[in-house]
């Protein structure tokens, strides 16, 4: 093989490859017929079909480029027979997992031969299981089997081992797991499979690509984290399997539909062991507000900690491919808010499904559902940050809101703000239909008053309602008023009303997202 951008002079690279079966390996299941279905073949078959791969130099391994730079090992023993990856799930993460840790100190990096169809829940699981990782795991596989004369597989191979073998090559260093398909280098936990038949296979919608494939490899090292600042702990292996699933604990994902019935959506929410439940919901979080939905919705994620049902988690994310979550944006999304459910900002379903189960695992009860909304290898773009403040009191001009809630550590006041949004449910007030309202939001202020309004030097942003003679849902964007200062250890929040003006509300929230530090936003 040539131009594979060894190097000169080039030092010795190490590459495990771990062999699970899937597409890449396939063959028909009775010898001789083409028309017979597919199944997963052992790994040896596979060789037959790298011509340069099988040799064995110095026993189970074999060299690229007639023994220059990347020396390469493989481990077909992961799994008890190779699988389509239609069966590959959370325990077969763990087995692959710990094989990486049992051989983390000698390889310089990993690929991995997996099937497409759960490749990218794989690479999810991978990443929230495999914490302070210093080196790249790469996942690939094909969309036409090893053997077929058009196959994709080859090159998705030796791609995979020129990322994986930094040390012998000009790429740099990629210390997380990630997709090598087609044209593209992916975040894993960022993508999702986009098509069945097309040899791009893969796609990170809300996340630019990491590198290129194409005359050249290509990798933006922007994107990536630079040497200093990698993990200096070391590496750590999330144990689901004996914290998530031998408890029986159990994740599902349902989508959100015009038809969706309470019915059926209580029996869901009731199933035992049920302790995760991934809503794909319409656009920006929603769901249909009839009361009956929103009663279920209500009783079934507030129900009682009961030995055999807690903890328990629910995360809202969009069923469109691009685009986030933005609970009370919308009406529709607004009842989630009083519910407890999580925003999933940006994330994949396999990302959510993924991080839920190391979540359940790692974080403490206190700390479950702020881990969700905090971005943690990269898999969301922004950091969610709900706060819910006191409500159902009247305000007047003598009588100003005000109430403080602390933020949580993780909300540095060094965070970028993205957006803060401050959010009223079912406002009544004392005024004539048609009349305007107008309500001052006050950031921080020690002393609110109806002086205040209009003070250059109070923090202050100004909603206007035109009152329609019922209960109302409002929100006002507060971002300038965030980004003028630092965030503080408590967040006070008041509403000052003017003159002859009455209004009540059930309650108020606030959501801060901030830039996660290791995000990559798409452009």
């Amino acid at each position: 093989m040539t131009n594979i951008y060894l190097k000169k002079n080039s030092d010795e690279a190490r590459v495990l490859m771990i062999y699970t079966g899937g597409t890449i390996g396939m063959g028909p299941k009775t010898k001789g017929d083409p028309t017979s279905p597919l199944v997963p073949k052992p790994f040896n078959e596979l060789l037959e079909f790298l011509p340069g791969l099988d040799e064995e130099p110095d026993g189970n391994g074999f060299r690229v480029d007639e023994g220059r730079g990347i020396h390469v090992e493989y481990d077909d023993t992961v799994f008890d027979e190779p699988l389509d990856s239609s069966n590959v799930g959370p325990r077969h993460w763990v087995k692959i997992a710990r094989v990486i840790e049992k051989h983390y100190a000698d390889f310089d990096g990993f690929v991995i031969l997996h099937g497409t169809d759960t490749m990218s829940y794989t690479g999810s699981g991978l990443a929230f299981i495999l914490e302070n990782l210093t080196k790249p795991v790469v996942l690939t596989g094909s969309q036409l089997p090893i053997s077929h004369v058009r196959t994709d597989g080859r090159n998705n191979v030796i791609n995979a081992i020129l990322i994986a073998g930094w040390r012998a090559t000009f790429l740099p260093r990629i210390p997380e797991v990630v997709l090598c398909f087609g044209e593209k280098i992916l975040r894993a936990v960022r993508t999702t499979k986009v098509s069945a038949s097309g040899f791009h296979g893969f796609d990170s919608p809300n996340c630019q690509p990491l590198g290129t494939i194409g005359m050249d490899i290509v990798i933006n090292e922007d994107f990536i984290p630079k040497e200093a600042d990698l993990p200096k702990s070391p590496l750590k292996v999330h144990d689901i399997e004996k914290r998530v699933l031998n408890k029986g604990m159990r994740i599902r994902r349902i989508g959100v539909d015009p038809g969706l019935d309470e019915e059926w959506l209580n029996t869901l929410l009731e199933a035992k062991h049920l302790r995760g439940l991934i809503l794909e919901t319409f656009g920006t979080g929603n769901a249909p507000t009839n009361p009956e939905i929103c009663e279920a919705f209500r009783t079934g994620i507030f129900r009682e900690k009961a030995e055999d049902r807690w903890p328990w988690v629910v995360v809202n994310i969009t069923d469109c491919p691009e685009g986030a979550v933005e609970l009370g944006l919308y009406d529709g999304s607004s009842a989630f808010l009083e519910s407890g459910v999580v925003s999933g900002s940006d994330m994949t379903r396999e990302a959510a499904f993924a991080k839920i189960h190391w979540a359940l695992a790692s974080q403490p009860e206190i700390r479950l559902l702020r881990s969700l909304q905090i971005s943690q290898r990269g898999e969301q773009s922004l950091n969610i940050f709900d706060f819910r403040y006191k409500g159902g009191s009247s305000i007047t001009p003598d009588s100003p809101y005000s109430d403080t809630q602390t933020t949580p550590r993780e909300l540095s006041s060094r965070a970028f703000v993205e957006q803060a949004v401050v959010r009223l449910r079912n406002i009544t007030c004392n005024k004539n239909v048609g009349d305007t309202v107008r309500l001052h939001i006050l950031v921080n202020e020690p002393d609110p008053r109806n002086e205040c309004i209009g003070d250059p030097s109070v923090l202050q942003s100004i909603l206007e309602v035109d009152w329609q003679g019922k209960p109302t849902f409002v929100c006002v964007d507060v971002t300038e008023l965030f980004r003028k200062h630092q965030i503080p250890t408590d967040v006070t929040l008041s509403i000052v009303v003017e003159d002859n003006t009455i209004i009540d509300f059930d309650s108020l929230y606030l959501a801060i997202a901030t830039r996660a530090h290791n995000a990559v936003y798409h452009s």
